[in-house]
């Protein structure tokens, strides 16, 4: 949705300045803005640019030691602006200089002012022929971070953002991976492990026939039918020594026997 707003001639005729890469001479240098505010006029019917909100490259070293981070203090905390960023950078193969478009519209601003500005950067978007770069912000948080500009810029083929180098998280993150172990490996089992499995395995089968064979039954029941039920339960797998104690067991005295003292 348009608001109506309009765009002042200065602001078209700052932009083409920054925009061109013409053979100036020192003195011309130094003039060029590195970084400039635009804002809405009193009235809200123009986009003008902001009085005192600018960064010349000629300030460089002189009154200003990190432009971006000057260029960061300019933003107003409770109210949105326009911006644009003259960023010089390096890539792996080469260094460059783009213009970047900011909107600037934190948290803090008043809800009418965000409608405003959202509502009226078409506007001034037109005017700005040939920007590749657009960044919308909306916290300081956000804009402090210069690696956020430099992934804007060229992802994590920038290596300098105004002279600086940034840090790579990637890097960073690789080598914490490589050192950690990797999420499917299990730890072995100690040797104690393998002590509490020993402990707990299930007897053999003759152990467990031989324990059975010194029970002594209960009851009225006689000592050769119940080995002899025992024996036909677990001799399916064991015949050898189900029939070994079934030899053993036909020599036993059937009938009713005294429980062992």
């Amino acid at each position: 949705m348009a608001s109506g707003v309009t765009v002042h001639d200065e602001v078209i005729k700052v932009f083409n300045d920054m925009k061109v890469r013409k053979s100036s001479t020192s003195d011309e240098v130094k003039k060029r803005k590195k970084a400039v505010l635009f804002c809405l006029s009193d009235d809200k019917k123009k986009i003008i640019v902001e009085e005192g909100k600018q960064i010349l490259v000629g300030d460089i070293g002189d009154t200003v030691d990190d432009p971006y981070g000057s260029f960061v203090k300019m933003l107003p905390p409770g109210d949105c602006r326009y911006a644009l960023y003259d960023a010089t950078y390096e890539t792996k193969e080469s260094k460059k200089e783009d213009l970047v478009f900011i909107f600037w519209a934190p948290e803090g601003a008043p809800l009418r002012s965000k409608m405003i500005y959202a509502t009226s950067k078409d506007a001034i978007k037109k005017k700005f022929t040939g920007i590749k770069h657009e960044w919308q912000v909306n916290g300081l948080d956000e804009v402090q971070d210069r690696a956020t500009l430099a992934e804007k810029l060229g992802g994590n083929v920038v290596v300098t953002l105004e002279g600086k180098p940034l840090r790579s998280t990637f890097c960073s993150s690789s080598s914490r991976r490589s050192t950690s172990s990797p999420p499917h490996a299990k730890a072995l089992p100690k040797a104690e492990h393998f002590e509490t499995l020993r402990a707990t395995r299930s007897p053999s089968p003759g152990r467990s026939l031989a324990a059975v064979g010194r029970t002594p039954p209960s009851g009225h029941q006689s000592a050769g039918r119940s080995l002899a039920a025992v024996i036909r339960t677990l001799s399916s797998g064991h015949q050898s020594a189900g029939r070994s104690l079934a030899a053993v067991i036909r020599t036993l005295p059937s009938g009713r026997r005294q429980d062992a003292p």
